[in-house]
């Protein structure tokens, strides 16, 4: 349950991770299909081991945190929602991630996003978009929970593996250092990142403006937009920070919406912009 409506845990055909969605957004007929083939291997040995295995991760998390007082957790932490119980399931059968956080702790750097939003007791922590050096909006989903490096790397799968929207030679982003070290954790089974890294050569680097907060060597080393030869040094690696403060200009509009108004205005508005910016009426 979300917002009192029901989410499913649904994987797309050829799409390699399964992701939640709202129970609005899935076709009558496929959603009565899925739960009937849900039903049918309900009972199944693996299925079983699987609810076991669910159950432990728990209860296991619960100790965890019984043995920190109350008061030091934040907000977030105090009640576990099912969609981080399903996240830390489904990264220990990956192999994504490393037990106890490990691989972030590897790069040495104290700004990953998904930390930004413990303290707040949020379901949504805005968009992530895709907005090109000149400032207009290539794509835009909205971030569940926090922006985590899960939804990162599904959101630019779906945009540049689905959508077929051709991958820039150099990718400016804010957390790109844990982005990096969680695409290389996955490299070694993943045919998306090995396309991104050997086909299309992308590079990953921090954009300027937020690279003054970055000092470990790891992000000095790998995301320094300074090293990165294919990066021109007038190309303007903030315009997603720039594109974002206009938008919040109306993030109070959105507060009274539910889902399907939210994501209608925000795709119009920046269709809108989009517009406005090349010079062109909106539905040419």
């Amino acid at each position: 349950m979300s917002r009192k409506h029901v989410e499913y845990l649904v994987k797309f055909v050829d799409y390699a991770d399964p992701c939640w969605v709202c129970e609005c957004d899935i076709g009558e007929s496929a959603l009565l299909k899925g739960l009937k083939a849900d039903q049918e291997v309900a009972t199944s040995a693996p299925a079983v081991q699987a609810a076991a295995e669910r159950r432990a991760d728990t209860l296991e998390w619960r100790l965890h945190h019984q043995a920190r007082p109350a008061d030091s957790l934040p907000p977030s932490a105090r009640t576990r929602h099912a969609g981080q119980q399903a996240a830390d399931l489904q990264s220990k059968e990956s192999g994504d991630f490393k037990d106890g956080g490990e691989w972030a702790r590897e790069v040495g750097c104290n700004n990953l996003k998904e930390s930004q939003y413990e303290l707040k007791n949020e379901r949504t922590a805005g968009i992530l978009a895709l907005v090109s050096s000149c400032g207009l909006f290539v794509a835009v989903n909205e971030l569940i929970g926090a922006e985590s490096l899960t939804q990162v790397h599904l959101f630019l799968f779906a945009v540049f593996f689905i959508a077929k929207v051709p991958p820039p030679k150099v990718l400016a982003y804010d957390d790109a250092c844990h982005l990096l070290k969680f695409w290389q954790l996955r490299e070694a089974k993943s045919a998306f990142v090995q396309w991104l890294f050997h086909h299309q050569k992308m590079q990953l680097v921090v954009d300027r403006f937020h690279f003054r907060n970055h000092d470990a060597p790891f992000c000095r080393k790998w995301v320094d937009p300074s090293k990165c030869n294919a990066l021109h040094h007038n190309t303007q690696t903030e315009a997603a920070e720039q594109s974002f403060s206009w938008l919040a200009r109306s993030k109070h509009m959105f507060c009274s919406m539910n889902e399907g108004a939210f994501q209608f205005m925000m795709i119009h508005l920046l269709s809108m912009r989009n517009s406005t910016l090349v010079g062109k009426p909106l539905h040419v």
